[in-house]
């Protein structure tokens, strides 16, 4: 199975810390940082150690699961609050409002998700979200994807 694991994608957040334009920016509340929720199943091959990774592009070009209410790029991410924010104890988190799309439809099995700036060029990946080792799929009835309360990730900056 292509799918083992959920990651952040190293590469994107090494770039926003370059600041880096041409990539994901920190501010998550700007208009360029629009996020988008794109479903994949077995086909594609997710490594983290890949840089960079955008939607689109190897391994990301492969494998998509699209259908009825569920286009090619996915949909849109709504961010809870600025997306990323500070915890206590030196974490970060990274929020989203849960996804349902009424009467989808879609007979690939998904196995995951990209999630990625899509407004940028290239479409850089923040996360790879695996959804465990059953894939879904949905025949005119709602595909949601509800994220842990503690955020999609969290990130902890300790040395």
């Amino acid at each position: 199975m292509a799918w083992t694991s959920s990651y952040i994608v190293p590469s994107t957040l090494v770039s926003a810390l370059e600041s880096n334009g041409s990539r994901l920016q920190l501010d998550l509340t700007a208009t360029s940082t629009q996020f988008y929720v794109a479903l994949f199943g077995t086909a594609v091959t997710p490594n983290v150690d890949t840089d960079p990774q955008s939607y689109g592009v190897a391994p990301w070009n492969t494998g998509e699961c699209t259908g009825t209410n569920w286009p090619a790029g996915g949909v849109a991410l709504s961010l809870t609050g600025n997306g990323l924010t500070h915890q206590t104890g030196g974490f970060l988190k990274f929020q989203a409002a849960s996804v349902s799309v009424a009467a989808t439809t879609i007979s690939t099995a998904v196995y995951g998700c990209l999630i990625y700036a899509q407004a940028l060029s290239p479409q850089a990946a923040l996360c790879a979200v695996y959804f465990g080792g059953s894939g879904y799929t949905t025949s005119a009835t709602p595909f949601g994807i509800t994220w842990p309360t503690g955020g999609i990730w969290t990130l902890e900056l300790q040395p």
